[in-house]
């Protein structure tokens, strides 16, 4: 029997069952800004696919309104100040086939972001294709390669043979398997080559687990070895460096586990798992669905899992990042079924703090994190599957330093004024407050404190020469901790 999570068909009924916490926009993001895109997008990347240097978006979608077309790449520009506007729309794969999922990386080394989507269709076996980025923000017809199996679910991407060629990693549904496609290094693949995980693999991911510098593979596999595909487990593949696995070790991963992330949740210097329960705790899946994290040993095992209660149903992706600038990764949890997604901010010893709920549109199913205000702080965009848009959340802890010095150049032995002025990145959030540190060359110059977002600090203890300056801002309950940009300070003998 075939199990496979497809995410289009939850709920057309999502639509009616919309829950709405009553803590909208409470935390580190802003109100989502919404951009209306071709029907279902379902997974999302980011990249600086026309390279002007800014962050863009790509994600897949139905080729045309009425999906009547193949599935398409469909492409959203950043402006580099949190918004974007629509770009084109380019054919993912095989006519007919519909395009699910996605990954990027630079497969033929020229520099340009790439794309490889996976593919499926009814009575059509599954595959992946290639779109090579054209460096004007489009991308070169697909390539496909088939996967060893009908049903591809994800694809990540690595160096799984140390040739520093960028590989593909496939799970796949219907064989219970993980392909593996090596890289020519010129945006072609060798054929695929299988290795056996537990039943149904969903969400795969890579990471070093057992710190030999080698990348493995993490795949959540909804049914395990459950006949009834509910208590689903995580497999690891251990990487031997030359391309191939190991036989995969395997751990209890809840209630149907759909996705998986690695970050070093408790600071020991090894990568634990983040694991997307679509059931959370709940056998009978009724109830609203959960994290999970599973602390890592080092050598390729992983502790039993605590659950995090996610904000709403069926939560079927995840992603991890650091939302509040403390250094410890965050978990952003899809809960496909509502409209909404959880964020779980980390404490640094490998447990999570309860979840804060985000509404978006309608069926988050992807999200993608990165800087898009670039102001050092990490921002959102989510697929919303059935409400036919992406959402960006900008972080409202990002804050932008000014940082300024009078005189300059100064003379030895002068003092010599430094002043740095911090704003929050977006209106309405406060003042910021807290402290500045300024460093000359990474050694520090003193602390300030801040008055109305502005610090000051004398000195006259810098020799003659150039000098790097920096404002290193503390942070505040509000506002993540940020640095400037160096300022050159000349002083003169």
């Amino acid at each position: 029997m075939t199990h496979r999570y497809r995410s289009a068909v939850l709920p057309r009924l999502a639509v009616i069952l919309l829950s709405f916490s009553s803590c909208l926009f409470a935390g580190n993001f802003a109100t989502p800004v919404n951009y209306a895109v071709n029907p279902y997008p379902t997974g999302i990347v980011m990249g600086d696919f026309n390279r002007d240097g800014i962050n863009d978006l790509a994600f897949t979608v139905c080729g045309d309104q009425n999906c009547l077309s193949t599935g398409s790449v469909q492409v959203l520009f950043g402006h580099g100040d949190g918004t974007f506007s629509l770009g084109g729309v380019y054919t993912a794969g095989p006519a007919g086939s519909t395009a699910d999922t996605m990954a990027s990386g630079d497969f033929n080394r020229d520099g340009t972001p790439d794309v490889v989507v996976v593919n499926n269709a009814i009575n059509q076996f599954g595959n992946v294709s290639i779109l090579l980025g054209d460096g004007k923000g489009g991308f070169l017809p697909p390539v496909t390669y088939n996967v060893e199996g009908s049903t591809p679910v994800w694809v990540a991407v690595g160096d799984f043979n140390g040739d520093h060629k960028l590989d593909l990693a496939v799970s796949v549904t219907t064989t219970d398997s993980v392909s593996i496609l090596l890289g020519n290094g010129d945006g072609t693949f060798q054929a695929a080559v299988s290795y056996p995980v537990e039943s149904a693999p969903q969400g795969i991911t890579l990471g070093d687990v057992n710190s030999d510098g080698v990348l493995d593979i993490i795949a959540a596999n909804q049914c395990g070895e459950d006949p009834t595909c509910r208590q689903g487990t995580v497999s690891v593949l251990l990487g031997n460096g030359n391309g191939t696995f190991q036989a995969p070790l395997s751990f209890a991963g809840g209630y149907s586990p759909l996705s998986v992330a690695v970050a070093d949740f408790n600071g020991d210097g090894k990568l634990d798992v983040a694991v997307a329960d679509a059931c959370g705790v709940d056998p009978t899946c009724v109830s609203n669905g959960s994290v999970g994290i599973l602390l890592g040993n080092g050598d390729g095992t992983l502790q039993a899992m605590s659950s995090y209660i996610a904000t709403g149903s069926d939560t079927a992706r995840l992603t991890v990042g650091d939302f509040n600038g403390d250094r410890s990764p965050d978990v952003v949890a899809m809960d496909a079924r509502v409209n909404d997604f959880t964020v779980f901010l980390g404490k640094g010893d490998g447990t999570l703090q309860a979840g804060v709920d985000y509404v978006v549109g309608a069926v988050p199913i992807w999200a993608v994190v990165g800087d898009f205000n670039r102001d050092h702080s990490l921002d959102l965009a989510i697929a919303d599957e059935i409400g036919y848009e992406v959402s960006v959340l900008l972080n409202s802890g990002g804050t932008r330093i000014t940082l300024g010095s009078n005189p300059n150049p100064s003379r030895a032995h002068h003092s010599v004024m430094f002043n740095a002025m911090i704003r929050p990145s977006l209106p309405g959030f406060g003042v910021p407050t807290g402290s500045v540190t300024f460093t000359a060359g990474g050694k520090v110059l003193g602390i300030a404190p801040l008055r109305s977002g502005l610090a000051k600090f004398p000195t006259s203890a810098l020799p003659p020469g150039r000098h790097s300056i920096q404002a290193n801002y503390s942070g505040d309950a509000q506002y993540n901790s940020n640095f400037s940009a160096p300022l050159v300070q000349i002083v003169m003998p």
